[in-house]
């Protein structure tokens, strides 16, 4: 029942764990939001074999590809600052069941941290999730 309110689903510094990928069944289609570092030390980028956990970019193509997105994807920069070591890239799959996107941020470089908030001493990592998240569900209302 919660469900059928659900129009959209962000994750941040978080990816799927291969167990219930092979369980989970969505009862509808939602665009989701992805954001991940890559030298996040505790949710791989690249995930992990013990437990086993999804990549960040299976993690995303899974949800989007139940959300009937298009299965190419566009990849440009976020944002034309590299600050602190950091940089983010934009992967948009565009044309999904729900009208609009599902898009994943990676930021290169970027650890366990919610981005744009200074952790780790590396400061402003060139987007800002709060308004990346709300912008993403604003995007489906």
């Amino acid at each position: 029942q919660s469900g059928e309110r659900l129009r959209a689903a962000a994750s941040v510094n978080a990816t799927l764990p291969v167990s219930l990928s092979q369980n989970c069944r969505p009862a509808k289609a939602l665009s989701w939001m992805f954001l991940n570092g890559t030298s996040d030390y505790i949710v791989p980028f690249k995930g992990k074999a013990r437990p086993a956990w999804m990549s960040a970019g299976v993690s995303f193509d899974y949800f989007a590809d139940r959300a009937g997105c298009s299965k190419s994807a566009t990849l440009a920069p976020a944002k034309a600052v590299v600050r602190a070591g950091t940089w983010v890239e934009r992967r948009t799959r565009a044309g999904c069941s729900t009208g609009s996107s599902s898009t994943q941020y990676i930021v290169h470089g970027g650890g366990h941290t919610w981005p744009s908030g200074t952790a780790w001493r590396r400061g402003e990592q060139g987007v800002d999730s709060a308004h990346a998240v709300w912008g993403h569900f604003k995007a489906t209302l």
